[in-house]
């Protein structure tokens, strides 16, 4: 029974990504976190020992490294530097702000896409993250398959980054635009995401890294607006980075970088992966709302 390792299992995205493992009773389930799930041990993040004999007993390792980096390349250390018999697979999960300031080679309008990873310009609070990602690449280990997915702004099944724009739209209040909103912001389901994830660990396809991001090209305003107009009063404020994120408390840093990233991008890789799309190709942000009043039961009354 194949073992699979998941940081931040019990998380957002953690727990979207064990949910699309076909069935519990054909794999065994080990990660971080705070609330052991159906069939997940938990292990103590904090004591390397009991990460590492984990992460070594597992034969796929999924790692956030959005989440906790200094985590990632932990474990990525003593993957890559212990033999081992049979083959592993590592996917790091990333985000597509370690494409923040990347312009296509083709022009500067067109989306970039997976084929141009290695000229990739980074958001400066994730240079990091991107050195990070080439280190994986450069590993020469024979036995670890290594897979780089770079997140778009993930949404939907509860909601995380966009939790606190639904909350206040809820409760009828003016939803704050940063500055103009002409920043366009990939974007992807969280379900989706689970879906190629399980995918590169399922099949292992020869492409090594992939954007995993919608076919929307939505503004910053676009979404607001829409979130506004279908769940709120419908209007919309322009603000400062700086008001925002005293405004709306629950807005981590790195929920801010995502809603300011300015970047078109375009699936590629990701295509040529079999699973069933939930939200592939989006008209426009508006039925994105439509679909998550209607069938994820949002209310006033969600926290």
């Amino acid at each position: 029974m194949p073992k699979v390792f998941i940081s931040h299992i019990d998380g957002y995205v953690g727990s979207a990504i064990k949910n699309a493992f076909p069935n519990d009773k054909e794999y065994r389930f080990i990660g971080t976190g705070k609330t052991a799930g159906k069939n997940v041990e938990l292990i103590d993040a904090t004591s390397t020992d009991a990460l590492k004999a984990a992460v070594l007993s597992s034969d796929i390792i999924i790692y956030d490294i959005f989440q906790d980096l200094a985590g990632g390349e932990f474990v990525f250390q003593a993957l890559s530097t212990t033999p081992f018999e049979e083959e592993k697979v590592f996917v790091c999960l990333s985000s597509v702000l370690t494409w923040g300031k990347t312009v296509s080679k083709v022009a500067p309008e067109e989306p970039v896409s997976d084929d141009e990873y290695k000229l990739r310009k980074p958001h400066g609070n994730y240079r990091a993250q991107l050195t990070f990602e080439k280190s994986v690449f450069r590993n020469k280990h024979d036995l670890l398959k290594r897979y780089i997915v770079a997140a778009g702004l993930p949404y939907g099944d509860g909601e995380q980054l966009l939790h606190a724009l639904f909350k206040r739209a809820w409760h009828g209040r003016p939803l704050p635009v940063i500055a103009d909103g002409a920043n366009r912001v990939p974007t992807i389901h969280v379900r989706d995401l689970a879906s190629i994830v399980l995918q590169l660990a399922a099949t292992k396809p020869d492409e090594r890294y992939h954007l995993a991001v919608d076919g929307g090209s939505s503004t910053l305003a676009d979404i607001v607006q829409t979130i506004s107009t279908k769940l709120g009063s419908g209007v919309v404020e322009r603000q400062s980075a700086e008001r925002v994120q005293l405004d709306l408390e629950e807005l981590s840093q790195a929920g801010l970088d995502l809603l300011t990233i300015n970047v078109v991008t375009a699936p590629g890789n990701v295509n040529n992966l079999e699973f069933e799309w939930v939200a592939q190709v989006r008209a426009c942000v508006w039925c994105v709302c439509v679909w998550l009043a209607r069938c994820e039961h949002v209310s006033p009354g969600a926290s």
